[in-house]
């Protein structure tokens, strides 16, 4: 996303998919996080394309990620302390923004209208309006605040990067839900602890 001189180059969605080896829904996130905090921002919402906010941003980010002078080398460490960076921001914000290890969550959560339970590295929601249709979430970690989830099939409008984010609160309380960029937390149920 970064020219060789330091200055913007707009990049799709899939183009940096591709070049780091990501999955769609890890680079999607991290650049509606960045976006959230004004570093990029898409400028084609049909071809899913996204630049640096700013030049003088791509200059002080290039400075930032110089790599070692070796020319021949450049490219490929630029691109690796660019995607490094962006998945440790997203760890950092999804996180707390470090705040130490996670405490012990539950394996089940549950509300007035059903439950919330983890099935391996699945989180399955049981509602008991709708037998047989279960909602799966796949968790992107936790703080000592919240039990971070997305459900890829549900989508905001036609946007494949959108997703259907919720999150948990470890201790019990309100769990909210929010589409991405930006995250506008929404209460959906008052959700309780339990043991298996």
């Amino acid at each position: 996303m970064i020219t060789g001189v330091q200055t913007i180059q707009p990049r799709s969605v899939a183009d940096l998919v591709k070049e780091t080896g990501l999955e769609l829904y890890v680079v999607a996130g991290v650049l509606l996080n960045l976006g959230n905090r004004g570093l990029v921002r898409r400028i084609d919402q049909t071809e899913n394309v996204w630049e640096i906010s700013h030049d003088f941003v791509a200059r002080l980010l290039g400075n930032l990620l110089r790599p070692s002078p070796v020319a021949r080398v450049r490219p490929y460490v630029a691109l690796a302390m660019v995607a490094a960076g962006c998945v440790a921001a997203v760890a950092f914000f999804m996180h707390g923004g470090g705040t130490g290890p996670p405490p012990k969550a539950a394996d089940v959560y549950a509300h007035p209208s059903g439950s919330f339970e983890r099935q391996g590295e699945m989180w399955v929601e049981y509602p008991p309006y709708a037998p047989g249709r279960n909602f799966r979430f796949k968790e992107t970690g936790r703080d000592d605040q919240f039990i971070y989830l997305y459900d890829e099939t549900r989508h905001q409008g036609n946007d494949p990067v959108r997703v259907f984010y919720l999150r948990i609160p470890v201790s019990g309380g309100w769990a909210e839900w929010s589409y991405p960029n930006p995250l506008q937390w929404q209460q959906l149920y008052f959700v309780t602890p339990k043991t298996k």
